[in-house]
């Protein structure tokens, strides 16, 4: 599954955004001052309806990595909201 992550230079992510299903077009999703916004692929994801657990699934893929080059790499993350 395709997910948004807001992070920095060091690719900390600071925050992320699950795009709706049926969603047409762009996400409005705009980064404070030196941050970047990078689209994602979260395979843990892949097949899990509830959002709930979606989004409990996705804290824990996310949990220590940060963004390299529009990947997930091993790395402190910071805080997500």
């Amino acid at each position: 599954m395709k997910v948004f992550v807001v992070h920095d230079a060091n690719g900390t992510i600071s925050s992320y955004a699950i795009p709706a299903a049926d969603m047409q077009g762009q996400l409005g999703l705009e980064p404070p001052r030196g941050q970047s916004v990078s689209e994602i692929d979260v395979p843990e994801l892949d097949g899990i309806g509830d959002l709930r657990e979606r989004l409990r699934h996705l804290d824990e893929a996310l949990e220590d990595r940060r963004v390299q080059g529009g990947q997930l790499v091993p790395g402190r993350s910071g805080n997500r909201s």
